[in-house]
């Protein structure tokens, strides 16, 4: 029997110890990487009117913050926020087209999104109650943005777990500029799309509607600013249903048992 040349032994026995030593490089490195976390929205996300404030001010940044809280994320968060006060899902839309976005979209293990607040109030302030015709046209045309815009992020990562909040009913108790009765159709109408136009996509469906009844603006327990805009109190509890659902899914990603602790 020809017997192996020791050159050729040594020659596989270091492949082998290269690949091994990959192997335990890669594990490392997937068990110690950041987990990053992408956002996308309008004025919530961004934060109005503290987002020159130099602490925790949009949900988002709430969300950033109880995840850091997590003894087994704590400074293991990459945190970008894309939102911009005034857009709307044409502007959401065209921000993702950029190649530098898509770039922290391809690398984002979590993605959270809010919007349609904009597109809602300019129908709502463009058309009168009785032009259903006009409303639902604008509607409709956020309805298409939204399906460019999932099939863009999960074109971009098939992967990462993406959040969507629906929307709320404006604030609107002492404030007369918004005729409650079209807000509340509108708002049914556009939930309805979010939640439909999410499910093809696997991208979940944040309750955040009813978080904000009996904490109307003007209230005595108000949890807005203004109208339209939570103050400090309404972007935390916002963060809450958010937060809940993104740690139930990181308990499949071997994040650790102590995640429970913050979902019971």
């Amino acid at each position: 029997m020809k017997k192996t040349p020791k050159a050729a032994i040594y020659f596989t026995a270091s492949i082998m110890l290269i690949l091994i030593a990959g192997i335990v490089f890669m594990v490392h490195y997937l068990n110690n990487r950041p987990l990053e976390y992408v956002a996308f929205g309008d004025s919530l996300a961004h934060g109005y009117p503290y987002h020159n404030e130099n602490k925790a001010y949009s949900y988002t940044d709430f969300i950033l913050k109880q995840l850091n809280n997590v003894e087994e994320l704590k400074n293991k968060v990459s945190y970008t926020n894309y939102g911009i006060s005034g857009f709307t899902s044409s502007d959401l839309l065209t921000q993702i087209s950029n190649n530098d976005v898509l770039r922290k979209v391809s690398k984002a293990d979590i993605i959270t999104i809010n919007i349609g607040g904009n597109d809602m109030l300019r129908a709502l302030n463009k058309y009168s109650l009785d032009d259903y015709e006009s409303i639902l046209g604008t509607i409709d045309k956020y309805a298409d943005n939204l399906v460019e815009i999932f099939t863009e992020l999960r074109d971009k990562n098939p992967n990462a777990h993406i959040y969507m909040a629906n929307l709320f009913i404006p604030s609107t108790k002492n404030d007369n500029s918004i005729n409650q009765d079209k807000a509340r159709y509108i708002v049914s109408y556009i939930n309805r799309i979010i939640t439909n136009t999410s499910k093809p996509y696997n991208i979940k469906v944040v309750q955040v509607e009813s978080i904000f009844k009996g904490h109307e603006f003007g209230t005595p327990d108000s949890w807005f600013f203004d109208p339209l805009h939570p103050n400090q109190r309404g972007y935390s509890e916002m963060a809450k249903p958010f937060f809940t659902v993104i740690t139930q899914d990181l308990q499949t990603e071997n994040f650790g048992d102590k995640l429970r602790d913050y979902v019971q």
